[in-house]
């Protein structure tokens, strides 16, 4: 639980947009850095509401094209998963790996294991009652 603690902790810094710096890692102990990246060209408003939850994809589930009005980061848990954006290649996140999504992107996933699950931590920042995901035709 403390390691899921400290993990929720990481994702929450980074789907914040908040960069630690070098100096603020060695001085907070029990914070691990997963991922820290800028997003650019955020249309959030001044003012968002964040979800944390976990999703699970059954093994060869493919997700509809969609995108998110708010940016999602995944850390993959269990298995993998690869996306799709236009106009860039696949990328498969595996176990230990995480992804920011930025808002508006269009974009499918699937899980690529034909036999294994594939679990994501998923943390969203939107503005207030944004839904998550909006199908794209």
């Amino acid at each position: 639980m403390r390691h899921l603690t400290r993990l929720t902790i990481s994702l929450v810094m980074a789907a914040s947009t908040t960069a630690l710096s070098a100096q603020a890692q060695q001085t907070s102990p029990g914070i691990e850095g997963l991922l820290d990246q800028t997003v650019e060209k955020s249309q959030l408003g001044p003012r968002q509401e964040m979800r944390v939850f976990t999703t699970v994809l059954a093994p060869a589930a493919k997700l509809q094209r969609s995108y998110h009005p708010g940016i999602e980061t995944f850390y993959v848990l269990e298995g993998a998963i690869t996306v799709e954006f236009a106009g860039e290649p696949p990328k498969t996140v595996k176990a230990g790996e995480a992804l920011v999504e930025p808002p508006y992107s269009a974009h499918t996933g699937y899980n690529p294991s034909a036999t294994e699950p594939a679990k994501l931590l998923n943390i969203y920042v939107s503005n207030p009652g944004a839904p998550f995901v909006v199908s794209v035709p």
